[in-house]
């Protein structure tokens, strides 16, 4: 048994590419694109005094991260304007399965900073994306690790 003052935590987000919808067909490549890590706790010759030589993360379910953004991003929006102020995008994915199609909507900038000190950094925008008007989340988890930014196009502004 490992102390818990000892115990090794490793988090993984993944990074995503920028979500199709903000990108111009030609060049449209969405999708997963790699894992951000940390480990916290990690201290390997503590770890080998107490008999333990490796250890090893869990398994990482990517869509149902993707599908957590979806439920994070569509309730932002709806906070800051209501539920009838835009054309929702992300219902088959909050109420279902997400899949590959998520990512026309989902993605991520994983080089750029998210000003922020807080624990989780949490923006909604509007963006102007070929003459739509677009609402947007841009969500950072563990904003503080320096974690990716991902980004939720949440839905179109009705008019």
């Amino acid at each position: 048994m490992v102390p818990i003052d000892d115990y090794p935590v490793t988090w993984m987000i993944p990074r995503f590419r920028l979500p199709g919808i903000l990108q111009p067909p030609t060049e449209a490549r969405v999708g997963f694109e790699s894992v951000w890590s940390e480990a916290i706790n990690y201290d390997l010759e503590k770890l080998k005094g107490l008999g333990i030589k490796h250890f090893e993360s869990v398994k990482f379910d990517v869509m149902a991260f993707v599908r957590m953004l979806a439920k994070i991003g569509h309730s932002l929006a709806v906070l800051r304007f209501g539920p009838n102020y835009f054309v929702p995008f992300l219902r088959h994915i909050i109420l279902h399965e997400a899949d590959e199609t998520a990512y026309q909507y989902i993605g991520g900038v994983p080089d750029r900073r998210h000003d922020s000190d807080e624990l989780h950094g949490l923006t909604i925008k509007q963006l102007l994306v070929a003459g739509r008007k677009l609402v947007a989340a841009e969500i950072r988890l563990f904003a503080h690790f320096d974690s990716p930014i991902h980004i939720v196009v949440v839905g179109e502004v009705r008019t």
